[in-house]
């Protein structure tokens, strides 16, 4: 039973292997591309293989497209994450800020104002019910396409479709309500 299971760990280690050595470098370059970071992207890519492995029993063919497209899929996703986790910590490259002329910076009064702006959206979003909530994070917060959030979902194409619409819908008029309510 030992020598089953080593056999069988080494079969799944090479079939990983494999997959790795074809795709490795488009997966790079994907998170690459949302993360701006060769650290990030190479974690974003190893996590991505850590769950292959995990769900390498649901592979029927790792040489097919489909792998492929679960693999950019899943590397899209973590990347998109931790991208948002990086926003979320306000950490910035300082290449960003050395690049800027000093008619580029935001004022205080800009600030202030973005953060407001942004103050609302976000209440109007929490205000959306749970359905509407969900496809619009996943749409605009996570960039997924209104295919994707419906397999994400469980649901429709149709109603993905529906969902993000009425989701933008509410936003906007929650938001002309309240600045309706401040002049």
């Amino acid at each position: 039973m030992v020598s089953l299971n080593f056999r069988l760990e080494n079969e799944k280690r090479s079939v990983i292997e494999e997959i790795y050595k074809r795709t490795n470098k488009v997966l790079y370059g994907r998170a690459y591309d949302i993360l701006k970071d060769k650290g990030l992207a190479e974690d974003a890519v190893h996590e991505a293989f850590i769950r292959l492995a995990k769900n390498l029993d649901k592979i029927d063919d790792p040489e097919s497209r489909r792998t492929f497209n679960f693999l950019i899929t899943i590397v899209e996703n973590i990347s998109k994450t931790m991208y948002i986790k990086r926003k979320r910590e306000f950490v910035a490259p300082l290449e960003d800020y050395s690049e800027k002329r000093e008619d580029e910076f935001e004022t205080a009064d800009e600030v202030l104002i973005r953060q407001e702006e942004y103050s609302v959206l976000r209440e109007a979003i929490e205000h959306l019910d749970e359905k509407y909530r969900e496809a619009m994070i996943l749409s605009y917060v996570y960039g997924m396409k209104e295919k994707e959030i419906a397999e994400e979902l469980g649901i429709s194409l149709a109603n993905a479709g529906v969902r993000i619409h009425r989701a933008k819908t509410k936003v906007k008029e929650y938001i002309k309500r309240k600045e309706a309510g401040n002049k």
